[in-house]
């Protein structure tokens, strides 16, 4: 096991370990520099190796110098969420190398960022990389960590084995990584906070990414009301979508429902290809559901194909409300679909008023190409009938959470969040933030907006007669701390504004959508909330043909 932290680093100081580093896609620089890679959130293509067994120096792809190192470094049988904070650390490695040279020449004079020996990290092509190392590389390639704003340098050794020793905020000690995940059931996100610091943050870029560019786009279903066909419309700046859908006389029919069937919707990537995938719940003439899946594609969804079709519990779904929420609840990397079926309670003097109101989540993995049988996840004698349901990773465990939007008596709302748990399932409710705004006046959306590792919450509030502002609720793990984004004196309609999210410039950061109507331009128009990490800055971002009246973002 390597010497990581200065080794073969001659006088680079602590300091420079967290350099700060501006987020820009730069590729080559030239002066002073070896490769010279520049962005923080794009991974070097190539990587400089001085091969000490040959004494020179050659030119690596990034990923398969990723590969080969976790070959060498981390055995394939390490659990899963310690084999994937392994990939991490050794990417970033690499990659803060590839951007800081130590002036490493070979003795042709040839510049190197890495040696492939334990200076470094071990580099020896001929190692065979195993199937569980290689999908650990996969699951992990679009993440990276930050110490505040900085980009660091990723130590790590071999530990000797005990769950919570040697915790230096600087090392990922490989044996008490696993000790942690097999005897706490501790995730990849909770092991490289463990070692790399509390406060560390686990970007991940491109939230809401459809068409597989790394890019989040803006995507709602178009709802024809006559024949009931659905159709996809997609905002993007994928170049090759572009190029597709002009080539294509008819949008792909995604499914076909009949007038109140279609319960709800909500999107996830369910097989972990980096696309969002839609999934839609449909209520069948027995009075059972279907989840049908429309797989996200690059000219936007294709057409749906059942997943699962059941009974979610008991005979049927009459007298109660199914909601549909989507995220990770168990950390492997597929998002999963959870059902949130909702039993009332019965109205006062009725013959079951002593009946009390219940609701259940019941989670159906995903499998990467199919859903498992709902399993109770969840499960409260509490009536949400009347509350906005939500998930998202607002804890920063890597797991999602279930969080609720439910009204107050005194007409303001309550923001609570069933946190997911180490044992695969959620605990209690716990108050988030409380609100003085009524939930009818809240258009919601949860996602990571100044890229701290937690999911946020972002609210469209309507303010007096009918004007959009924008409230964040920044997640601290066990709160949500309210803060303005955005609030502007021109006319800016909340009602004609339909949110969505998406990281639009993958800084990591998720950016806000609002489709409104084009008016005279015809069509719609959708505006760009830029999330800065404090605020949001607000610019026109793209139209479509489709009619506001017929979208509806997911």
């Amino acid at each position: 096991m390597p010497r990581r932290l200065l080794a073969g680093v001659g006088a680079l100081t602590l300091a420079l370990l967290a350099t700060f580093v501006p987020d820009i896609d730069g590729v080559h620089a030239a002066t002073a520099h070896c490769t010279g890679w520049s962005s923080t959130t794009r991974p070097p293509s190539t990587i400089r190796v001085y091969r000490s067994g040959l004494h020179r120096t050659v030119a690596v792809d990034f990923r398969q110098y990723v590969r080969v190192v976790v070959a060498n470094e981390w055995g394939p049988t390490h659990p899963r969420a310690s084999l994937r904070a392994g990939a991490i650390a050794i990417k970033q490695y690499g990659w803060y190398f590839a951007m800081h040279w130590r002036g490493g020449r070979d003795w042709a004079g040839r510049c190197f960022d890495v040696v492939d020996t334990t200076h470094d990290q071990v580099y020896a092509p001929s190692k065979t990389i195993y199937p569980t190392q290689d999908d650990a590389v996969r699951a992990t390639w679009n993440l990276t960590l930050r110490k505040g704003t900085s980009f660091f340098m990723t130590g790590y050794r071999a530990g000797d084995g005990i769950c919570g020793d040697q915790q230096d905020g600087w090392h990922l000690m490989q044996r008490n990584a696993s000790a942690c995940v097999m005897e706490r059931g501790e995730s990849m996100e909770q092991v490289l906070r463990r070692y790399y610091g509390s406060s560390v943050s686990v970007v991940d870029p491109g939230l809401n990414d459809v068409t597989g560019d790394g890019y989040g786009d803006g995507a709602a279903v178009v709802t024809d009301a006559v024949t009931g066909q659905e159709t996809a419309a997609l905002a993007t700046s994928d170049p090759r979508t572009a190029v597709q859908l002009a080539s294509v006389s008819q949008p792909v029919v995604l499914a076909t429902v009949s007038a109140g069937s279609l319960l709800d919707q909500a999107t996830t990537d369910l097989n972990r290809d980096g696309r969002r995938d839609l999934v839609q719940l449909i209520a069948t003439a027995n009075g059972g559901a279907q989840l049908k899946v429309m797989l996200g594609s690059s000219t936007g969804f294709r057409p749906g194909v059942a997943w699962w079709s059941g009974i979610v519990q008991g005979s049927n779904l009459r007298g109660a409300t199914v909601r549909v929420v989507t995220g990770d609840f168990d950390a492997d990397g597929l998002g999963d679909v959870g059902l949130l079926r909702v039993i009332p309670a019965p109205p006062p003097n009725s013959l079951l008023s002593a009946q009390s109101a219940l609701s259940t989540l019941f989670l159906l993995r995903s499998t990467g190409s199919g859903l498992r049988g709902p399993a109770v996840q969840w499960q409260q004698s509490i009536d949400l009938s009347a509350a906005k349901a939500l998930a998202g990773d607002v804890t920063g465990d890597g797991r999602a959470d279930l969080v609720l939007l439910r009204p107050t008596s005194a007409n303001g709302t309550a923001i609570q969040v069933a946190p997911s748990t180490n044992t695969r399932g959620l605990s209690h409710l716990r108050d988030f933030l409380t609100l003085a705004t009524p939930l009818a006046n809240l258009k919601a959306v949860v996602a990571d907006v100044d890229r701290n590792g937690r999911d946020d919450l972002a609210l469209a509030v309507r303010q007096g007669a009918d004007q959009l502002a924008l409230e964040v609720g920044i997640s601290t793990g066990t709160s949500f701390r309210a803060a303005w984004w955005f609030r502007t004196a021109s006319a800016y309609s909340w009602s004609s504004s339909k949110v969505a999210t998406a990281d639009v410039d993958r800084d990591g950061r998720a950016d806000l959508l609002a489709f409104r109507d084009g008016g005279s331009l015809g069509g719609s128009v959708v505006d760009l909330f830029h999330s800065t990490g404090s605020s949001f800055a607000l610019s026109r971002w793209r139209t479509l043909p489709e009619a506001w009246s017929q979208l509806a973002p997911v």
